[in-house]
């Protein structure tokens, strides 16, 4: 049986969290880029994916075999890294130009892509004010590239070398905006994430642990990084799914958790899914 050593006074259920989308990550500033992505030792330098790869390692736990292969989703950094940045404005021609080429009000939209950006740039403008104690002067929105590596198409060196302006730049560029009035009110904070999107790596069967390890007892694992089958990742739901499999099953609960929802079954979203294929 696996099970952590216990005194006959505690009956501890460790619920533990694998793995981290957001470990390593990086800010710059409006003048720096972000820090480079990090080299494989750096990562295991992350508490999340060294506890993992601990666990993981059959040197250190003769139940290695139950807790999958950490490494297939922390060694590929490459593939996994996004570039996030945010931007705050103290002047409203940015928003104001943004509505009249959208047609949207701040926060009425879904995400504005631009397909054909080397670095495929996209941004989300939330409903104004975002934050408690925003003042009205100013506005904030968030976006990000999946291509960081690649050269830019106004700003010609790659996204993850650019500094927070060169990516302001960059976006102006395709929105065909006028760039210097709107630039020195804009203040563009990048951020390197080397293992956002890790959890959407390709694996094998076994690469992800289950929730409740083989024969555990008294231990559970959590997150994106756990097998939930038919569930997806890269959503809070996920995550939360998986501390409720663990709860009710270490805890013997009488709340099972919610179904997983199988869209594919449903027949208005199979007839709006036709209506936009063919649209």
């Amino acid at each position: 049986m696996l099970k952590f050593q216990q005194t006959k006074s505690t009956s501890l259920k460790p619920l533990l969290c694998l793995g981290s989308m957001t470990a390593c990550s990086s800010l710059g500033s409006n003048t720096t880029p972000s820090a480079p992505i990090p080299t494989l030792y750096n990562a295991l330098e992350d508490g999340a994916w060294h506890l993992w790869t601990q666990l993981a390692e059959p040197e250190v736990n003769p139940h290695y075999a139950q807790f999958g292969n950490p490494s297939n989703f922390y060694s590929r950094p490459d593939e996994s890294n996004w570039l996030s940045f945010t931007v705050t404005l103290k002047d409203p021609e940015f928003f104001d130009r943004l509505e009249k080429w959208t047609g949207n009000k701040a926060g009425t939209g879904a995400l504005v892509t631009f397909k054909d950006s080397a670095w495929l740039m996209s941004i989300v403008v939330p409903h104004q004010p975002h934050f408690l104690k925003q003042k009205e002067s100013v506005q904030v929105f968030w976006g990000y590239g999946l291509f960081p590596s690649h050269v830019g198409d106004i700003v010609k060196k790659p996204m993850s070398s650019c500094s927070g302006e060169e990516i302001m730049t960059e976006l102006l560029g395709h929105l065909q905006f006028p760039k210097e009035r709107i630039l020195e009110a804009s203040l563009t904070i990048p951020c390197m994430m080397p293992f956002i999107t890790s959890q959407f790596l390709t694996r094998k069967a076994g690469d992800r642990p289950e929730v409740i390890p083989k024969e555990s007892t008294n231990l559970a694992l959590l997150g994106q990084f756990v097998e939930i089958p038919r569930d997806t990742v890269f959503t809070v739901e996920y995550s939360i799914r998986s501390a409720q499999i663990a709860v009710h099953e270490l805890m013997k609960t009488k709340h099972k958790p919610k179904d997983i929802y199988k869209g594919e079954h449903n027949p208005k979203v199979l007839v709006e899914a036709l209506r936009m294929l063919l649209t």
